[in-house]
């Protein structure tokens, strides 16, 4: 393509040159006639001579003239292998910078989802806090009380505990509660995940196992996984329902929520009778709240347990979440899965030894009640089922 360029350019210039060369010549021609016109007798070997002089001339200058345009084609064909050279360097130039660009892009998104998680657990982290301010006061207004129940449990070792009714605590803990659900809501699909049960097949079952973090505390997990046969629009219905439905003795309902109509707050007590004889019982506040999604309903909740008696000094906490999604096999059925992660904690919030019997005896307590709390929800629905069919 460059040759023919060149080429084309070279005829270019051969053609500016013929006209100049050929009015030159036809000039000169003129010029040598006009002499023959007024002498008709003049020597023609004079003639002849001047002719060969005036070629010469031109010869001279036409060499002259092809020089410069030599030089200026010359000129130009250097230029186009600059320009050729910049051409060649500018895709890569732009790919390097796309390449760029597409990193800082990628780093930009990058950031701002760094930011927003940022923001979430800035939020989750402030809720915690007062939470745990929370129950750390209620440790230090209660150490008169738990101090009281020890020595009532040492002289009536057969006497049952007190009725339940609602305190102070029980307003602060559930609006505190109710605050972090939005974090803990947050971090459902993580969790369904981490758990193991996020897979939506139809295999099920129940699982509670014992585990240890990365400081060696015990903690418990539970899950459970089933079908629910109904379809979806029923069965979130039902678990509606079923979470305003709890079947414990003593049980005393909590009306005060912000938002009365997805929230749930129920206490009641559990009680056992130590190896020593001794009564004691464990009080559990519990908080339930649902979001409905499209295709997906999520519920969350927090159990917070108080050791009383022979437990005294004992608390633990509970986080658990629950899933209802349309079944994948079936269009009349459901599946509902389960989570949830228990510790088991002293008065100042750190994870208690585990070696007392009576630390067992608790810690086995609070997981069979926290376990049921979870299990009453797909038992309840299953029997609701069955009775409205």
């Amino acid at each position: 393509m460059d040759a023919e360029f060149l080429s084309e350019v070279e005829g270019f210039l051969d053609l500016c040159d013929l006209p100049t060369l050929v009015s030159t010549q036809a000039a000169h021609g003129n010029e040598s006639s006009s002499p023959q016109a007024v002498d008709s007798n003049g020597n023609d070997h004079a003639s002849d001579e001047a002719k060969a002089l005036m070629t010469k001339g031109e010869r001279v200058r036409h060499q002259v003239y092809r020089k410069r345009r030599r030089a200026e084609r010359e000129l130009l064909q250097q230029e186009i292998k600059e320009l050729e050279a910049k051409l060649a360097k500018e895709p890569s130039r732009l790919l390097s910078m796309s390449g760029w660009r597409m990193v800082a892009t990628c780093h930009l998104e990058s950031r701002l989802v760094s930011e927003k998680r940022q923001r979430q657990l800035r939020a989750a982290l402030a809720a915690q806090t007062t939470l745990i301010r929370t129950y750390q006061g209620l440790a230090q207004e209660e150490l008169v009380h738990v101090t009281t129940l020890q020595r009532t449990s040492e002289r009536e070792t057969h006497c049952e505990p007190a009725m339940l009714r609602l305190e102070s605590f029980d307003t602060e803990f559930y609006k505190t509660s109710e605050k972090t659900f939005n974090a803990i809501y947050a971090q459902t699909d993580e969790v369904l995940d981490a758990f193991g049960i996020d897979a939506t097949d139809s295999k099920c079952g129940i699982s509670i196992r014992e585990l240890r973090d990365e400081n060696g505390n015990m903690f418990f997990r539970y899950t459970d996984k089933r079908a629910i046969p109904t379809n979806f629009e029923q069965s979130c219905i039902n678990l509606k329902h079923t979470l305003r439905l709890h079947q414990q003795k003593d049980q005393r309902i909590y009306d005060g929520m912000e938002d009365p109509g997805s929230t749930v707050a129920i206490k009641f007590r559990v009680t056992s009778r130590l190896k020593s004889g001794k009564v004691a019982s464990v009080l559990l506040r519990v908080i339930n709240r649902w979001y409905q999604e499209d295709k997906r309903m999520v519920v969350v909740w927090r159990v917070f347990g108080e050791g009383e008696g022979g437990f005294a000094g004992m608390h633990s906490d509970e986080i658990g979440w629950g899933t209802l999604t349309p079944s994948t096999e079936r269009d009349d059925s459901s599946l509902l899965r389960l989570c949830a992660r228990y510790v088991p904690m002293n008065f100042s919030g750190a994870v208690v030894g585990e070696r007392d019997p009576a630390v067992k005896q608790f810690a086995g307590l609070v997981v069979n009640a926290s376990t049921t709390n979870a299990g009453e929800i797909a038992t309840r629905l299953e029997k609701l089922l069955l009775s409205d069919s």
